[in-house]
């Protein structure tokens, strides 16, 4: 399990054993979202969260979201049997790069929210996940594969990235209960990894 699961699911179960006895002021809150990353293309992007508000300003949890990417089908070119005399006899091999499912994003998150009381407030946080994403690699003329390196790996390749966030919004309190938020989230992948996501939230407080 990856070191980022590790500590969603550790938080969250500290958090679910804690809150019983905790004060009446803590609340577990569990909704979704609706947005878009910005990153090349700019996508659709939907996610799920969970958290625990330890007071009225301070709410930590997880939360996990997914995004197709901008280039969902793609190629790149390698080239074989170049040398320095003789440059000309480079041999493109075109490899195919399809995506197979949509980049997911998984991190722990803190959000601190101000005017405690009222039912509009700016909020901001930060968080720290991961990034995960499968390709298809395969190649554009059968038989060509031998041409690579033994080490090149075909098929299904999987890819993972540090995620950390910085973010910022507005929520509102449409009832005691539920919450709308706008807010937007800057992923620090470093970049082309670095993606602006907006979205809107909506979560219900138990």
């Amino acid at each position: 399990m990856p070191d980022v699961a590790r500590l969603s699911v550790s938080l969250v179960g500290l958090s679910l054993l804690l809150l019983p006895a905790a004060s009446h002021a803590q609340r577990l809150e569990l909704g979704a979202s609706i947005g878009l990353g910005t990153g090349g293309h700019t996508k659709t992007m939907t996610g799920v969260h969970a958290s625990v508000w330890w007071n009225d300003r301070i709410d930590t949890g997880i939360r996990m979201a997914w995004w197709p990417g901008p280039y969902p089908h793609g190629s790149a070119n390698y080239y074989v049997n170049c040398g320095d005399e003789s440059p000309s006899t480079c041999a493109p091999v075109t490899v195919h790069l399809d995506s197979v499912t949509p980049r997911r994003f998984i991190a722990a998150e803190v959000r601190y929210h101000y005017r405690p009381g009222e039912r509009l407030r700016p909020f901001a946080g930060a968080g720290y996940g991961r990034r995960d994403s499968s390709r298809d690699v395969s190649c554009a003329i059968p038989g060509c594969e031998s041409l690579l390196s033994p080490t090149f790996t075909w098929g299904r390749r999987t890819s993972s990235a540090p995620d950390p966030i910085v973010m910022g919004g507005v929520s509102y309190a449409i009832t005691t209960h539920l919450l709308a938020r706008g807010v937007a989230r800057l992923h620090l992948g470093g970049e082309e990894l670095n993606m602006l996501e907006t979205a809107v939230e909506l979560g219900f407080r138990f």
